[in-house]
C-alpha cells in the first residue's frame, strides 16, 4: 500500500484473464476482521464493531445520538440524518442506523482508493428495512 491509497497485491498477480481487475479491501474495528476480494469489480469493506461509535467518554458516559449528529453534521447527507432521527426505538436503534450509513460510506471511499479526503456529504446512501440489504442511491451532488 502507497501511504493514502487503496492496499494492492504487488506479487504474484492472478491470471489477468481470470481477475481481469482483481483487487481487495480489509477493515477491522475490535474483534471483528472482514475481508472482500473481487476478480472483477472494485469492492470496498468496513466493519463497524458493536458499542464502537459511541465510545464512553472519560467521564464513563456515552455520547447521546444529538451530540454524535452534531459532530458529523458534515458527513451525513440531511435524508441519512432524517434516518437516523427517526429511526424507530431508542439511541441504540438510532446508533445502528448511524453505524450502517458511517460504514457504506467509508466502504465506498474504500472501495474508490480516495479515503476520507472525499467529502462524505457527497454520497447519500438510503438503507431498506432492518435486516434487508443495502443498496447505492445515488450521489447528493447529483452525480
Amino acid at each position: 500500500q502507497r501511504r493514502g491509497q487503496k492496499p494492492f497485491l504487488a506479487s504474484p498477480l492472478p491470471d489477468p484473464a481470470l481477475a481481469p481487475n482483481f483487487n481487495f479491501n480489509v477493515s477491522h474495528e475490535g474483534d471483528f476482521v472482514v475481508l472482500a476480494s473481487e476478480p472483477v469489480a472494485v469492492c470496498g469493506v468496513d466493519v463497524a464493531a458493536p458499542d464502537q461509535a459511541r465510545r464512553r467518554r472519560r467521564d464513563g458516559r456515552k455520547p447521546s445520538i444529538d451530540e454524535m449528529l452534531k459532530v458529523f453534521a458534515n458527513v451525513l447527507t440531511p435524508n441519512e440524518r432524517a434516518a437516523v432521527e427517526n429511526a424507530a426505538g431508542d439511541d441504540e436503534a438510532k446508533e445502528d442506523v448511524f453505524r450502517r450509513h458511517w460504514s457504506l460510506k467509508e466502504a465506498l471511499v474504500k472501495a474508490m482508493g480516495v479515503g476520507l479526503a472525499m467529502e462524505l456529504n457527497r454520497a447519500d446512501f438510503e438503507c431498506e428495512d432492518e435486516g434487508a440489504g443495502v443498496r447505492r442511491v445515488g450521489s447528493a451532488a447529483g452525480g
